[in-house]
């Protein structure tokens, strides 16, 4: 009983230090996000709110496609009859119906840090050729045959956050688009979400 009774203390004595490291430990906040309002607009919209499309749902996207403007190469995907995601170009591919559904949720909420009329003369330093070529291009299809299109250009940094410049449906209007979503985008075009 003797021989014990030091290792039951010893273990009384690091289940004590334990429980006061937790107690003293403060939580990882991480950095929060700061709402930013776009320039165009007089607005108080918080993070969320600052969408690129504001009435768009998931289960109005038909179509997706990947592009890579340099190399030309494409992943398309599409809803079949029963609403399930396929590569309709792939033959004989399974594609995980989880991601593409991710994927969609994405363009949804894609959110945007700052909103911009760029100038022409420095669309080359945005990422834009003159030749049309960019970074990377998102098109997606709506179920009423509406078409948008993300065109992806440089990386950059606004008020400390990683962003891209982006030009949404052709418009003249630049964002910068949170580089988290665009890198998403861009890896599922990399990795396409096929199972088998």
């Amino acid at each position: 009983m003797r021989r014990g009774l030091p290792t039951l203390f010893g273990l009384l004595v690091l289940f004590i230090v334990l429980a006061v490291l937790v107690i003293l430990q403060e939580p990882n906040t991480g950095d929060p996000i700061q709402p930013t309002a776009p320039p165009l607009e007089i607005t108080q919209q918080a993070f969320g709110e600052n969408r690129v499309y504001k009435d768009l749902e998931i289960g109005a996207i038909q179509a997706i496609r990947f592009l890579d403007p340099h190399s030309e190469q494409s992943v398309t995907f599409s809803r079949n009859a029963i609403d399930l995601w396929t590569a309709p170009f792939l033959e004989d591919v399974t594609v995980d119906q989880t991601v593409l559904q991710t994927i969609a949720r994405t363009l949804v909420i894609l959110p945007y840090a700052y909103r911009f009329v760029p100038e022409a003369e420095k669309l080359t330093e945005y990422g834009f050729l003159s030749d049309g070529k960019h970074y990377f291009s998102v098109l997606f299809v709506m179920q009423d045959g509406t078409t948008h299109t993300i065109a992806v250009g440089n990386p950059t940094e606004y008020n400390g956050r990683a962003v891209y410049y982006v030009v949404i449906d052709g418009a003249t209007d630049m964002y910068l688009i949170y580089r988290e979503p665009i890198d998403y985008l861009t890896s599922q075009f990399l990795k396409p979400p096929i199972v088998s």
